[in-house]
């Protein structure tokens, strides 16, 4: 295991972990190192290093998911939670969730896939281990690879985990050949965030949305004196924006659509006979709530294609 390197010709690893000022980062295959998200990542190392996993979830407010299984039985649990995720979206709450979760001699496991390294420096922010899955980021390219991060107190005091990632890592020059891909995602990234935070202030007044969730919008639609405390904290977590994803409610007297064609987790490909615009990307995920993943193209083309679909209902 090598230190992480500056300049521009630090590989991927070493470039992630620049990002989220991390020890050192692995770029592993799903199918061999056999964890692909945070949990079993969690247990992976919990069988590593002798600490019991929880299944505690990393959320907003210090007790929730929260179990003392793990503390009774091991002295140290794991915790695992995404930066920015969720249903509705949000963002998380890193430094205090982490000094709640080391008060009581517990690890944090950050899924950072959705801000990615470049959104969100999760290590710096107190958490232990960051993955991210690399499909994310790269599409094709990175499908089938995650990424772990280890700080440098924990790869300290369980230097047996960083063997263990030594010997499941993927060949040094296939990490080289995924960092221009890597280094262009942050402009792409920029972009969707850019359009995501326009789109958001636009749905705010629609008269055919209850409610929208981004954690760009820091006030809470219902009552906009009042602070949105779930996302308080966003602009001290994230980086570069606040991520691509737009969540909405659809007012009163509005819905989605009758029949298996728009059920729960479906694209949202045709309503009521009105093709969307290719490159957008929504998501049910039931008949009132709606999911919207901005791509980088141009926020006004997409704002006319989100009014498209939302004048078909």
């Amino acid at each position: 295991m090598s230190d992480m390197a500056d300049g521009g010709g630090s590989t991927l690893d070493r470039l992630i972990s620049r990002n989220l000022k991390a020890k050192h980062t692995w770029i592993c295959p799903t199918d061999v190192c056999v964890f692909s998200s945070a949990t079993k990542l969690a247990k992976l190392i919990s069988g590593l290093s002798g600490v019991t996993h929880t299944g505690a979830t990393v959320a907003g407010t210090e007790n929730a998911g929260t179990t003392n299984a793990g503390v009774a039985n091991a002295g140290m649990a794991i915790r695992t939670g995404e930066s920015l995720g969720g249903t509705p979206i949000s963002c998380t709450d890193l430094r205090a969730v982490c000094r709640t979760a080391h008060a009581r001699g517990e690890a944090v496991v950050c899924d950072n896939t959705l801000a990615t390294s470049f959104g969100c420096a999760a290590i710096r922010l107190g958490a232990d281990i960051a993955c991210e899955d690399l499909g994310h980021a790269l599409g094709d390219a990175g499908a089938g690879l995650i990424a772990v991060s280890l700080s440098a107190d924990f790869l300290a005091a369980y230097p047996e985990i960083g063997e263990r990632l030594d010997q499941t890592a993927v060949d040094h020059e296939l990490v080289l050949s995924l960092t221009g891909g890597y280094l262009c995602w942050d402009a792409k990234r920029k972009k969707q965030n850019d359009a995501a935070l326009v789109i958001a202030e636009y749905l705010v007044c629609h008269p055919k949305v209850a409610r929208v969730w981004y954690p760009g919008l820091l006030r809470d639609q219902r009552d906009s004196s009042r602070a949105d405390q779930s996302n308080a904290e966003a602009p001290n977590i994230l980086l570069g924006g606040f991520g691509p994803v737009v969540d909405f409610e659809l007012a009163a007297g509005h819905e989605l659509a009758a029949g298996h064609e728009l059920a729960a987790g479906h694209e949202l490909a045709v309503v009521h006979g009105l093709t969307f615009a290719e490159n957008l990307h929504m998501r049910a995920m039931g008949k009132k709530l709606v999911r919207l993943c901005c791509t980088e193209d141009d926020a006004v083309t997409q704002a006319r294609a989100v009014e498209q679909a939302l004048g078909a209902l």
